[in-house]
């Protein structure tokens, strides 16, 4: 009897199903300020990735490389790579960059201009890599278009005026739809096209092997190779080759002002329909990406944009909320460094879904040189596994902090005269509206005053000026 009671209990325990690791996503550290080389949070980042990863308590997920320089790597190489993309692959391209083109168009209406941006993006990209396909090039200027106008209302008018410029590059006739929106949208894209039309063109000029290919050059038809293309505005232009029985082909070209680039190339065979067939059969059904990345990478920009402002309060819930349910992460590990006298200093954030959290850790202070970096992060990486452990629920974040950081500090604290307001303080949410009424808006008020003002004005001046009126007195005559 005394062996039965033991091995019920080690069954009833191996019956229990074992308690997986929470998943925790790293996002990678941002600067604050200038004063802050983007080196110094990419060095912390990858310390601190690597000593979270040896914690056997939580299962670190893998970067998604979601970061700037990630995207910008893949949108330099989306026009190489487009030429060795199956029309398939291509075709599933194209489809999402419409999703993605509107689903933007809706976040643009919903005035979230920085998910917008980084949507359009994407979309830009797809339909780069969907070129050999494009049945419509006007959809890709669009995409472009809208990009322009995403960037200029989030705040990024140098971006959203060399997105403007391409567009241009591309078609010198392309007329984007600008209605409703403010008009210093108007006002950069007629610059911009100012600026671009007084630039000398060139050419292009195209040969194949074998002849008589049709040639494409930015969705116009150039006639047949060898042929050759004009009045083209400096910069890249996509040249699409098109023959019977060979593959489609995708060159993008440089145009230099006063120029004319020259290409000669051999197409090559097109694959037979049943060797296609079979490799079709062997792909993978379906290829990463879609409307839930695109979110994602909406949501992940946006974390990365309060970041390096420094201001992380309680409306980044809503943000890490969206990025933590699309990437299936239970929590988030947020920071961003900032320079002050001592060296660095770095604020750390973590995120739990469950609930909807956010605390701020201790902050870790690093010397100029860096000198301590091990020890420093090993501090943190301690912190951060001891809260996901047992989540500091009492330092959760209630404030909204209505200010711009403090770059000195690295936005380590609120500016003097900031306004911090409890999120539990309806009447203080208010002050902070985006579209309050009419009626308490001060240029109201102002425009009241002045129309007051005015009558008080007319009145007086119409008073004073107006004559007296005679008095007659009655005299009567006695008979």
């Amino acid at each position: 009897m005394r062996f039965v009671l033991p091995s019920l209990l080690a069954a009833a325990s191996l019956a229990q199903p074992l308690r997986q690791p929470p998943k925790v996503y790293q996002v990678r550290l941002r600067a604050v300020g200038a004063a802050v080389s983007p080196l110094v949070p990419q060095r912390l980042s990858e310390k601190l990735r690597a000593e979270l990863g040896r914690s056997p308590d939580i299962a670190l997920m893998p970067d998604l490389g979601l970061d700037a320089g990630a995207a910008a790597q893949g949108a330099a190489g989306s026009a190489q790579a487009a030429a060795a993309r199956p029309s398939g692959e291509s075709a599933e391209r194209l489809a999402e960059a419409r999703a993605l083109y509107a689903k933007a168009v809706e976040l643009v209406k919903k005035e979230q201009f920085a998910p917008a941006a980084a949507a359009l993006t994407s979309s830009v990209e797809g339909y780069e890599a969907g070129i050999s396909e494009l049945g419509r090039f006007e959809d890709f200027l669009e995409a472009q278009a809208l990009l322009g106008v995403a960037q200029i209302l989030a705040g990024q008018e140098e971006a959203g005026d060399e997105a403007f410029q391409r567009v241009i590059t591309l078609s010198t006739t392309f007329a984007p739809k600008l209605d409703g929106h403010p008009p210093n949208v108007t006002a950069i894209w007629k610059s911009a096209r100012g600026r671009m039309l007084k630039r000398k063109t060139g050419a292009v000029a195209i040969t194949t092997q074998p002849a008589g290919a049709e040639v494409i050059v930015d969705g116009r038809k150039a006639g047949e190779a060898p042929a050759k293309a004009d009045n083209l505005l400096p910069g890249s232009h996509y040249v699409v080759l098109r023959a019977a029985g060979m593959k489609t082909h995708v060159e993008k070209m440089d145009v230099a002002a006063g120029a004319t680039s020259s290409m000669q190339l051999a197409l090559d065979p097109a694959q037979p329909t049943s060797e296609g067939a079979a490799t079709a059969a062997a792909a993978p059904a379906a290829t990463p990406g879609g409307a839930g990345d695109v979110l994602r990478s909406a949501y992940y920009s946006e974390i990365g944009k309060r970041l390096g402002e420094g201001l992380v309060d309680m409306r980044m819930k809503s943000v890490a909320k969206g990025f933590s349910g699309s990437a299936q992460a239970e929590y988030l590990v947020l920071g961003h460094v900032g320079r002050d006298p001592k060296g660095y200093g770095l604020r750390a954030y973590l995120y739990r879904k469950d609930g909807n959290l956010l605390a701020e850790l201790n902050s870790v202070q690093f010397d100029g040189e860096l000198l301590n970096l091990e020890v420093g992060v090993a501090k943190l990486a301690e912190e951060i596994l001891a809260a996901i452990s047992e989540f500091p629920q009492a330092r959760d974040i209630t404030t909204v902090v209505i200010d711009e950081p403090d770059e000195k500090s690295g936005g380590a604290a609120a500016a003097p005269g900031a306004v911090i307001i409890d999120s539990t303080d309806k009447e203080g949410l208010e002050k902070i509206d985006p579209t309050p009424p009419v009626w308490r808006r001060w240029w109201f008020w102002a425009a009241v005053g002045g129309v007051v003002a005015a009558g008080t004005g007319v009145t007086i001046y119409l008073l004073a000026t107006q004559e007296a009126p005679q008095t007659v007195e009655p005299t009567f005559t006695w008979p």
